[in-house]
């Protein structure tokens, strides 16, 4: 859990881990993994060790793909947490049980209960061909217990600002062969400042049944959720606004509430071509989406001085897979199969304007209270197939690679409408389709050098080496903001290469890492103001991101359970030639940082965590000076965060206490729905109690 702890400090601990092996299914599903499931290895997390740390969400799980910034996915409303300076989601792929999370159109950041989670595995590096979307930072693989072998866990939190959280999840009773288990949670996660944070409530049913040689698997997840967002402050010139800290700019009904259904089957069979699967997912949201931004002007006589939306959206998607996985020699093997992305979303926004004293003396005035000035809206349906293979090659023990290639044939189409009240101006129509096809793939090498043999004499450490390329298209994020925006995005293109040593000294006691790697991104998607000075999204050019990092794990004692763990990391991530309007201005950003992108990122953390008893861990992880702005202006100087641990625990449960950023820096950590014109500030210093049980 130390490097998990390390990674969410945006460190990569971990090294690229080639998806030459499976993750073997439970027993009662024997039957080999998906294509490209991840070996474990150093990028592994059990979900035990999760639960014992009070981890919730996959925020540290996504930070370990590199220059992430410490984002909560409870403080920032619904906007990406930032991997090297890319804030968008298509920069990483989350994948749960075989299906990519979000499907077709990905919403907004949502928490992912680990009560029933086995194992989190981390690949970095391009996201693989099996799925139908893809990423460039990399991927985090969420993969579940088996139903019957669910822990019966019992967890509960009470913590700063009024925050509580109480859950459970275990086995139910079989019928018969069939086997089943359930998960229920319900979470309060109250920040500082007036009326925000995020409340949600959830449940995911399983069950598994053998069916004709083979093991047939349902799921059933519902959840609900309200987020009341919080203020972003605004950038004026090179510096943030002094307003009121955790301020609520907000209509007095502001929220983001949101209702998800998600059901999926799975079914896998030994077949004479080897392992096979077959899985189908569908996926509902519903979402109300109420909030308001002050303006730029900043005026405060009692005009309006903000702008709000009250906006209604549904998504829904699909995904349909079938692969094999075909023995070809003892040192060859192919991965191969079909799969079919579909979405279809729609929005309606009504807009509004209204004021608010910018000393937040009182609140705003609540939507339905100010008239409607527009209503914006928009259909888009999309559709993505796709062909795919991977050839593993396993000459030796020490030696491996792979091979693999997709071919996508991806379609788009959006109409979008305008209606503004009460003025002399017709409604408003467009429609806009694209049709692409494209090839995408990836090559990877590993090499073990100065082996260390274990008592049979087969090879158990040294050094190795691994190096690899990819090439990465993930579909554009759809802008549901509330303006007018027509026209399609293109897709960006990502071409990444890695290479990495890793290696232990002193007896296995210390274990250390060196990665390098290098990322060109072509139509780069970033936030720009339109003729009127809304926020849109556009494809504005390149960008390049290059990165080096250290790290270690250190075992101070073998005779005590005292670690330490050190990284550092030297990332650059700049654009390449890349127009956008930059304060009126039609410029050229090349060679010019990405906002919130740091240089430098170092962490240290220590470790006391016996089997059972006192355990207790200090870690504190830097950012370099980044800047706020793409003229790079702005420069917003380093920062550090300190979080702090005590507990006891044993093998049925444990209590701790929780202190995270205990020098209660309050910095920009990401960009709002505008870009780089305004920011999320990472969330005060906070305390929780959390205690868990565990009766198997």
């Amino acid at each position: 859990m130390s490097a998990a702890r390390n990674a969410r400090a945006g460190l990569r601990l971990a090294v690229l881990v080639l998806s030459l092996a499976g993750v073997p299914a439970p027993a009662q599903e024997a039957v080999a993994p998906p294509v490209e499931k991840v070996a474990p290895g150093p990028d592994q997390t059990s979900g035990a060790a999760l639960r014992e740390s009070g981890a919730r969400d996959l925020d540290a799980a996504v930070a370990r793909l590199g220059g992430g910034t410490d984002v909560n996915t409870a403080a920032a409303s619904a906007v990406a947490p930032s991997v090297w300076g890319l804030a968008d989601f298509g920069s990483y792929l989350v994948v749960i049980d075989g299906v990519p999370w979000g499907g077709a159109f990905t919403p907004a950041v949502s928490r992912v209960n680990l009560a029933d989670v086995a194992t989190i595995d981390v690949q970095v590096a391009g996201a693989p061909v099996l799925y139908g979307t893809t990423s460039f930072a990399g991927v985090v693989h969420v993969n579940r217990y088996a139903p019957a072998d669910t822990p019966t866990v019992l967890q509960a939190s009470v913590g700063s600002y009024g925050s509580a959280a109480l859950g459970f999840s275990g086995a139910l009773a079989p019928i018969g062969s069939y086997t089943q288990s359930l998960s229920v949670d319900v979470n309060r996660d109250q920040l500082s400042g007036t009326d925000h944070g995020l409340d949600d409530a959830h449940a995911l049913y399983r069950g598994v049944s053998p069916l004709a040689g083979g093991w047939l698997k349902l799921d059933a997840e519902v959840e609900a959720e309200t987020r009341h967002a919080e203020s972003p402050v605004l950038r004026l010139g090179t510096g943030l606004v002094a307003t009121p800290l955790d301020a609520n700019y907000q209509p007095a009904d502001a929220r983001v509430g949101s209702h998800r259904f998600q059901g999926g089957v799975d079914y896998r069979h030994e077949s004479p071509l080897g392992p096979l699967e077959m899985l189908a997912s569908f996926a509902s949201a519903n979402v109300a989406d109420r909030r308001g931004f002050l303006r730029a002007s900043l005026t405060d006589d009692g005009s309006p001085n903000a702008d709000g939306f009250n906006q209604e959206r549904a998504i829904h998607s699909w995904y349909v897979d079938a692969h094999a996985r075909s023995t070809l020699s003892e040192s060859l093997a192919l991965g191969w199969g079909a799969d079919w992305t579909g979405g279809w979303a729609a929005q309606s926004s009504q807009g509004f304007e209204y004021y608010v004293p910018l000393d937040a003396s009182r609140r705003a005035p609540p939507s339905s209270a100010v008239p409607v000035l527009d209503t914006t809206g928009f259909t888009d349906a999309r559709r993505d197939a796709g062909a795919y293979a991977q050839a593993d090659w396993l000459p030796d023990a020490l030696t491996a690679g792979s091979l693999s290639l997709r071919l996508s044939r991806n379609a788009e189409t959006r109409t979008s409408s305008l209606a503004v009240t009460a003025a002399p101006v017709a409604p408003a129509a467009a429609s806009d389709a694209a049709t692409r096809t494209r090839l995408s793939g990836g090559l990877a090498l590993s090499r073990r050098f100065w082996t260390v043999a274990d008592d049979k004499g087969e090879p158990a450490g040294g050094v190795e080496g691994r190096l690899s390329f990819r090439q990465t298209s993930p579909p554009p994020t759809p802008d549901f903001g509330p303006d007018y925006t027509p026209h399609l995005l293109k897709p960006m293109q990502g071409r990444r290469s890695d290479a990495s040593l890793r290696g232990a000294a002193l007896k296995e006691r210390l274990q250390w890492t060196v990665e390098a790697s290098y990322l060109d991104i072509d139509d780069l998607i970033v936030s720009q103001a339109d003729v009127a000075g809304n926020p849109v999204l556009a494809n504005a050019g390149r960008a390049h991101v290059r990165s080096v990092d250290l790290g270690t794990h250190w075992l101070l004692s073998r005779d005590r359970p005292l670690s330490a763990d050190l990284s550092a990391g030297l990332h650059r991530a700049t654009f390449g030639g890349t127009h956008s309007l930059e304060e009126g201005t039609d410029t050229d950003l090349v060679g010019r940082d990405l906002t919130l992108a740091p240089r430098r990122v170092a962490a240290a953390g220590i470790d006391y965590a016996p089997a059972s008893g006192a355990y207790g861990r200090l870690s504190l992880a830097y950012f370099g000076p980044r800047f706020l702005d793409r003229l790079n202006t702005a420069r917003a100087g380093g920062y550090a965060t300190l979080d702090a641990k005590l507990g006891w625990r044993t093998a049925r449960g444990g209590v701790w206490l929780h202190a995270a950023n205990l020098t209660d820096r309050r910095v920009p950590v990401a960009e709002s729905e505008f870009g780089d014109q305004a920011f999320y500030l990472s969330p005060a210093r906070a305390f929780a109690l959390q205690a868990y049980v565990n009766w198997r």
